[in-house]
């Protein structure tokens, strides 16, 4: 229990040193596996903020990225081929595929990028993805891998 106290120490020495307040309501906590349930509900409880999921989402990312960061950043894949798919049945010029690539596509994975290294593997998916869609191969892009 000692240590729960170190921490709120520091976090209000922090608030005193800074002029910030810690807003409990937009802070979560994050354990390792190796904290067994009954003390991350007794951590939780002391400092007053909920744990955070590994399936949860801050800003639109993911809030925990594990050892699989590949499967972690899939949304990301499953974004951009649900964008493809909705365009795939209208009658686009080959302007018009390049413009929707460029003005959509390559944008969903932006922010991802400013916070997170994709793994190559996913970036070259999902540049197949683009080129099968701006080149018109119907056939290939079934669905995803």
């Amino acid at each position: 229990m000692s240590d729960l106290h170190e921490i709120q120490a520091i976090l209000s020495l922090y608030e005193r040193a800074s002029g910030q307040k810690l807003n409990r309501e937009k802070t979560s906590i994050f354990f390792s596996k190796a904290i067994n349930v009954a003390r991350r509900q007794e951590i939780s409880d002391f400092l007053g903020v909920p744990e955070v999921k590994e399936y949860e989402k801050y800003l639109g990312l993911p809030a925990v990225v594990g050892r699989n960061k590949k499967e972690s950043l899939r949304y990301i894949k499953e974004r951009v081929w649900n964008k493809i798919q909705g365009w795939r049945e209208k009658l686009l010029s080959q302007a018009g595929r390049e413009t929707l690539l460029k003005a959509v596509v390559q944008a969903i994975p932006s922010f991802a990028m400013s916070c997170f290294k994709l793994p190559v593997s996913l970036c070259n998916e999902i540049e197949a993805m683009i080129r099968k869609f701006y080149w018109g191969q119907k056939g290939e892009q079934r669905k995803i891998h």
